[in-house]
This record gives C-alpha cells, sequence and structure tokens, in this order.
C-alpha cells in the first residue's frame, strides 16, 4: 500500500481521504494552492497585499470625490456603490457629498423662499 501525502501541507493522508486532517485542505483546494515551505502564516501577514484594481486612482479620499458627489449627485452615488470594496475612502467621500448635495435640495424645497426662486 502506498503512503498518501496532502500535497498542501505534506501531512501523510490515510488512502482514500479527501480532506487532509492536518490542514483541513481538500485535494481540489491543494491542488489549486500548492505547498511553498518558504510562506508561513508569518511571512504571510508581512507580504504586501496585491490591490485587484486596475485603475491607477489612489484611494486617497481626498476632497475632489466629496464636490464631485456633491456638484454631480448622481455619479457620486454610482461611483461610491462600485467602489465600495475597492475604494472604501474614495466612496465614502463621494457618499459624503452625495449626502449633503440631497440634504441641501431638501432644505431648499422646504424654505418659504422656494416660491420665490421657483425651485
Amino acid at each position: 500500500m502506498m503512503k498518501k501525502y496532502c500535497d498542501y501541507c505534506g501531512a501523510e493522508m490515510e488512502e482514500g481521504f479527501t480532506v487532509c486532517c492536518n490542514c483541513g485542505k481538500t485535494i481540489k483546494e491543494a491542488q489549486k494552492e500548492k505547498f511553498n515551505p518558504f510562506i508561513t502564516k508569518e511571512t504571510e501577514k508581512d507580504a504586501p497585499k496585491q490591490e485587484h484594481s486596475n485603475s491607477n486612482i489612489k484611494d486617497d479620499g481626498s476632497i475632489g470625490w466629496f464636490l464631485l458627489g456633491l456638484l454631480v449627485p448622481f455619479i457620486g452615488i454610482i461611483l461610491g456603490a462600485v467602489w465600495n470594496k475597492e475604494k472604501p475612502k474614495n466612496a465614502r467621500m463621494l457618499f459624503s457629498g452625495f449626502g449633503l448635495s440631497l440634504f441641501i435640495s431638501i432644505i431648499l424645497k422646504l424654505s418659504p423662499l422656494s416660491c420665490i426662486w421657483g425651485l
């Protein structure tokens, strides 16, 4: 009988098992992520996270995004929804600008001067 070893962690596996008792990976998962003895949990934490974004736009949350959400609220709400997970700081500024724009338009509609201004 041939001994079987986990492709991910290298632990010995019983014949017929599809899940490693040591690391919990299935054989299919282990084939996707091959074992690399140089990567440990500590080095995974220290490794820089790669951004999956294709754009060159930084997630800096600058005032420009706030102004875009304020002056063009339709664009602000759409971009904010799209960037909610990818660029959270920019999305927050877009939503803030949209919220202020909405607040100002409601105040102007409710003000007694709205009849004079024709709003």
